[in-house]
């Protein structure tokens, strides 16, 4: 009997011993990325500095792209060798090297997924994979990868000798910024938030702007002048204020009556500045704002554009909800946060003024000057009339009489007048369009549709109050 169990007990220590071998046969294939990288390296990783810093995960193709022109600046070579790990919780160089763990990384060939940079030019980004670089004096492997947990994007740098790593990483944070792909261009941020306020991953819209002509942009002189002098005219001197200490950020708040104007001028700044990067934030968009802030500080000079501000910088007392407040606190934080060194404007629109937070409004270094919008005077009910009538041909038998009925028109009701009357003009020369004469009892008929037909809202929504007699 004791013979027996013996004998079984002495097969059951030689399959433990076999198990064991094989555990550790496999487990040896499975790190073949960190003896590959020990190969490369010519050092065991584990006893190497890992330099690394957390990215925003938009940051993916600047830093693929910090990578490649790091190797033609310093003329080196590279090879990106692809990776499988077998632990997707963390996909941190020490993790994927790390000859004790119980499952290794395998190589692979790369895999590679198409970001979108705007306009049809994706970027291609190795996803899975190390860049193993070699330069005249050292060596590095360079890794970028997601987080799992939805933290960003990881960018981390080892390399012999030691000291390498933190120069290359340094160099590469720089080209990250200096060489960053979404510079210059128009952005809007599209999220997806909750009734508390938290937004999910943030992603990236890019617009192209029809230009406007400045002429195109009727303000009484005195207020063209004081939002050229607060926009353009900041932008050009931004450098020169800088160097006699005084502050490159500026906040600006645009307000008047509905159809005034005021979206129309900023799509306009938005042709002017050359070289900033424009930001498009409406009112839904604004749990995204931190993201916005410092995407801003990072492109500058910037260009904030904040629609309807008033739908979320309400008084505190009167938000609805949590979210409300939130995100009234994130604005207010990211506005103050920015260094006053930093080239951003702020451009801030609402048709109610007096339904901000006065926090917002009320306080310098958030908002330095408010510009009103006016309804047109006659001149400028005058110069929109030819603005709006640009391919028509007026024959009108009292051009002043209609000026006059016209008193408190916003410009967006003027040029809705003008095509509701090009359209009636139609209709009475069947269709005939070269050239298509508009005449007093086209644009009768659409005064009576806008004004009469429609309603009171109608006209709200236009900006004209009332049909003067």
């Amino acid at each position: 009997m004791g013979f027996a169990v013996g004998l079984v007990a002495g097969v059951a220590l030689v399959g433990a011993g076999a198990w064991l071998v094989a555990r550790l046969r496999r487990r040896s294939q499975r790190n073949l990325l960190g003896v590959r990288l020990e190969r490369f390296l010519g050092a065991d990783p584990a006893a190497l500095t890992l330099v690394g810093r957390r990215y925003a995960a938009l940051e993916l193709p600047n830093l693929h792209r910090a990578v490649e022109s790091w190797c033609t600046r310093n003329k080196a070579r590279f090879e990106l060798v692809g990776y499988q790990s077998q632990q997707p919780m963390n996909q941190s160089l020490r993790a994927l090297t790390d000859r004790s763990a119980y499952l290794g990384a395998t190589t692979c060939g790369v895999g590679y997924d198409d970001v979108d940079v705007g306009f049809g030019e994706p970027r291609r980004c190795p996803t899975s994979a190390v860049y193993l670089v070699t330069a005249a004096e050292s060596r590095a492997v360079v890794h970028i990868y997601a987080d799992q947990f939805g933290r960003g994007l990881f960018l981390e740098v080892m390399a012999v000798p030691g000291d390498a790593g933190q120069v290359m990483f340094d160099e590469l944070r720089q080209l990250a910024v200096q060489d960053n792909i979404y510079r210059g261009r128009v952005i809007s941020f599209e999220c997806q938030g909750d009734q508390y306020g938290r937004s999910g991953q943030a992603g990236l819209r890019f617009h192209r702007l029809a230009p406007v002509a400045t002429e195109a942009v009727i303000l009484p002189p005195e207020t063209k002048a004081l939002l050229l002098r607060n926009t353009v005219g900041f932008f050009a001197h931004a450098e020169q204020l800088r160097r006699v200490g005084q502050s490159a950020k500026r906040g600006l708040l645009l307000y008047g009556p509905p159809g005034t104007g005021k979206t129309f001028t900023a799509m306009w700044l938005a042709t002017q500045l050359d070289g900033a990067t424009v930001f498009l934030v409406s009112a839904e968009q604004l749990g995204a704002i931190k993201a916005v802030c410092q995407m801003a500080r990072l492109l500058a000079p910037s260009l904030v554009i904040l629609e309807d501000v008033d739908l979320i910088a309400a008084p505190r007392e009167a938000q609805r909800s949590p979210g409300d407040q939130v995100t009234l606190h994130q604005l207010l934080n990211e506005m103050d946060g920015i260094e006053p060194d930093v080239e951003i404007l702020f451009l801030l629109t609402t048709n109610r003024p007096e339904a901000i937070e006065p926090a917002v409004a009320s306080r310098p270094g958030r908002i330095d000057q408010a510009i009103e919008y006016p309804l047109p005077d006659e001149a400028g009910r005058r110069a929109l009339l030819e603005l709006y009538g640009r391919g028509l041909q007026l024959e009108l038998a009292e051009p002043d009489v209609l000026i006059a009925r016209l008193a408190g028109a916003s410009p967006a009701f003027i040029k809705e007048l003008l095509r509701k009357a090009a359209q009636f003009a139609l209709d009475r020369a069947d269709g005939e369009t070269t050239p298509l004469v508009v005449r007093d009892a086209d644009l009768d008929a659409g005064l009576r549709e806008l004004v009469l037909g429609a309603g009171g809202y109608s006209r709200h929504l236009l900006g004209f109050p009332e049909l003067a007699s």
